[in-house]
């Protein structure tokens, strides 16, 4: 097996990106629906969904690349593990 490009890892990186970039999305809009006149409490749903957001990234890194590919789908792309 060859050592992969540095252009491969950036490219299977910027694909997981795009592929986490819709729920992100939609955690803040559901979110941001929540926001009210408070400063105090816009601050704890912000919190809290950031919290969520960042959970949600870990736990998509951490099932993929410990299941069966080991690979996120950026790098099943490319072929990387």
């Amino acid at each position: 097996m060859t050592k992969p490009q540095w252009w491969e890892r950036v490219l299977a990186a910027v694909i997981d990106g795009f592929v986490l970039l819709i729920p992100i999305i939609i955690i803040w809009v559901i979110f941001g629906l929540m926001l009210s006149t408070s400063l105090a409490l816009n601050l704890i749903v912000m919190l809290f969904a950031s919290i969520i957001i960042t959970a949600g990234i870990v736990a998509y890194k951490v099932m993929l690349e410990s299941g069966p590919r080991q690979a996120t789908v950026g790098k099943m792309v490319f072929g990387l593990q």
